[in-house]
């Protein structure tokens, strides 16, 4: 985890930390106003323990996000570790 590089976290930094020290699945979500570094923090702290990411698309409807999580779903699902 960098966290060295994330600033002015301390609050996200905690709950990102009991999530990844969970002995089960966790499922974070993450909202907000854009340009805030919602991406940099899930990035940098979980660094190369993401093996699924989606990120939302700006002004699509409903059907059109869930249209596109479906599609990326599948093709991650297709690929082989």
């Amino acid at each position: 985890m960098a966290k060295e590089k994330i600033i002015g976290r301390i609050n996200e930094t905690i709950i990102l930390g009991k999530a990844i020290s969970s002995d089960i699945p966790e499922f974070i979500a993450v909202y907000g106003r854009r340009r805030v570094g919602k991406t940099f923090l899930i990035r940098e702290f979980f660094e190369e323990e993401i093996c699924f990411e989606l990120v939302g698309v700006h002004h699509a409807t409903l059907t059109q996000q869930l249209k596109n999580f479906a599609q990326i779903k599948c093709a991650f699902q297709r690929m082989v570790f």
